[in-house]
């Protein structure tokens, strides 16, 4: 399967944590001290959402923890 396009509807498959920790990693690099709520928020722009959500912010985290 193809990540190439970022799509909303792949945001919690687990096929898609590579690309969306890569995603993650990157914007941090490029704004190191960004809050978690905020990252997750550039996260949804990047895949065409307005909005995120509680459930998006926590899985960020589960992506950025060691």
């Amino acid at each position: 399967m193809c990540f190439n396009v970022l799509d909303a509807s792949n945001h919690f498959k687990e096929e898609y944590k590579p690309r969306l920790t890569e995603i993650v990693q990157e914007t941090l690099k490029e704004r190191p001290g960004i809050t978690l709520h905020t990252l997750a928020l550039e996260i949804a722009n990047l895949h065409g959402l307005t909005r995120t959500s509680k459930k998006q912010v926590d899985y960020i985290y589960e992506l950025l923890k060691p």
